[in-house]
């Protein structure tokens, strides 16, 4: 007849064998040299709040990042059907902090377009791109007239 018993059935092994096996688990999961830490992109959590005031936008963007990497940032606008490249803000788009815990670091973003009035229509879209050279899913905006703005998300 054979008795069964658990295989890590330390009750029945010395201390000095059951602390060995303790160790050697332990250890295990450390020994692995394939074991390779991917970088997560960035993520633009909202866009929002957008203001318009004496001729001057202020863009709120939520920053997240994993590894709490720094990020650039590429703003697309298209202003009454205009597309343009937002290279020129007051505060800039190199260098943002981020979050790893959602929704992000807010940033505000001030920029004067040129001719813009309140019932100018805009629309946004913004990328990140992280200091690994991540870059992460396009966020967009519906198109809203600047006199109404767009809500804090």
């Amino acid at each position: 007849m054979i008795a069964e018993r658990p295989l890590f059935d330390l009750r029945r092994r010395g201390p000095a064998q059951g602390l060995a096996l303790g160790l050697l688990l332990l250890a295990a999961p450390a020994c692995d040299p394939g074991a390779t830490v991917l970088n997560v992109a960035p993520a633009v959590t909202a866009v929002g709040p957008v203001t318009f005031d004496n001729g001057e936008v202020t863009i709120g963007v939520w920053l997240r990042d994993h590894e709490r990497d720094s990020v650039d940032l590429t703003i697309v606008a298209e202003l009454d059907g205009t597309p343009l490249t937002l290279d020129e803000v007051e505060v800039g788009l190199l260098g943002l902090t981020t979050l790893r815990e959602a929704p992000g670091r807010h940033h505000a973003l001030r920029w004067t377009p040129v001719g813009a009035t309140g019932g100018s229509k805009l629309r946004l879209r913004v990328l990140a791109t992280d200091s690994e050279g991540d870059t992460g899913l396009e966020a967009s905006t519906p198109e809203f007239t600047l006199s109404e703005g767009l809500d804090a998300p």
